[in-house]
């Protein structure tokens, strides 16, 4: 059994083999402390007809860890800011898996949503200390539901943010060619920014409202010659270790100076980011960040020593 890991979306026709996983591992550790109502309850929530028939709603997803071609974690979330399931095989656990689907699972949100700053879930007993230790934030007494035992727990996303003190330094950065890099917020042009990102592979040109809401929610940079921005990235960091690198793009006519090279260089190179060792990728973007230095694991997930 190796430590690499791949991470993605369920497919269809998947639902089965993610609930056995699921069921496998709430027999083990959490039907025990559950009354026959209670696990009844849990069988109907958690079949592959049900979780089938959840995913049809929007915001509903399913995350998937897999070993070799082994499945060995399942992530469901519902609405863009629920947990609804997250289960780990037993020789998988203190890997790290629980932790990374759930990053994954946030950004995705953030991504659907640039306003989420809140995920909760409803715990089984034998999970609040698991959750606790993933950031999430005890709400309420234990309650039972259908003979569901359940604690619910909140992780807000802003609270770590600013705990982390991400996004507080200002950077500016001169660059060979009369370029300049910065964070300064008042720098950035909205509209100029929808232009550069429909110019790359944003097939959609994401409106000014969306990218609006987009920058509320991350630490941007821009690149600018004269009073001009030809250049910009993106900075969403999560609540722990991880950060999201996104949107990355400089004007066609400024390519081939080393202006994206030198962006992303600032970026995870800078002082407000040191100690966050990997981020998450679009697929699409791979061959992008392998160029800096990054190195896939899995499908969506890559770090940099």
């Amino acid at each position: 059994m190796s430590n690499d890991f791949r991470f993605r979306e369920l497919l269809p026709g998947e639902e089965t083999k993610a609930c056995e996983l699921v069921m496998d591992c709430f027999n083990e550790f959490v039907a025990p402390g559950y009354s026959d109502q209670g696990n009844q309850e849990f069988m109907k929530f958690a079949n592959a007809d049900a979780m089938s028939a959840r995913l049809n709603s929007e915001g509903n997803f399913v995350l998937l860890a897999l070993n070799d071609k082994q499945l060995s974690g399942v992530i469901e979330i519902r609405s863009n800011n629920h947990v609804a399931l997250l289960f780990v095989k037993k020789e998988f656990h203190k890997k790290g898996i629980a932790k990374k689907l759930l990053h994954l699972a946030v950004e995705k949100c953030r991504q659907a949503n640039p306003q989420t700053n809140i995920i909760d879930v409803n715990s089984s007993p034998y999970a609040v200390e698991i959750y606790k230790s993933l950031g999430f934030v005890q709400t309420a007494e234990e309650q039972v539901i259908d003979g569901i035992r359940f604690v619910p727990l909140t992780l807000n996303l802003n609270y770590y943010k600013e705990k982390k003190g991400i996004g507080t330094g200002e950077i500016t950065e001169e660059v060979e060619g009369g370029f300049i890099i910065s964070n300064d917020r008042t720098r950035l042009n909205t509209e100029r920014i929808c232009y550069l990102l429909s110019k790359t592979y944003w097939a959609d040109k994401r409106s000014e409202d969306k990218i609006e809401l987009s920058i509320q929610n991350s630490i941007c940079y821009g690149v600018y010659k004269n009073d001009l921005q030809i250049g910009f990235a993106r900075v969403v960091t999560d609540f722990a270790t991880m950060f999201w690198l996104g949107d990355v793009v400089i004007d066609e006519e400024y390519r081939d100076k080393g202006l994206g090279k030198k962006l992303v260089d600032l970026i995870v190179n800078s002082e407000e980011l040191q100690g966050l060792k990997g981020f998450l990728s679009t697929k699409n973007a791979h061959g992008l960040y392998e160029k800096y230095g990054f190195v896939r694991s899995g499908d969506i997930f890559m770090s940099r020593n």
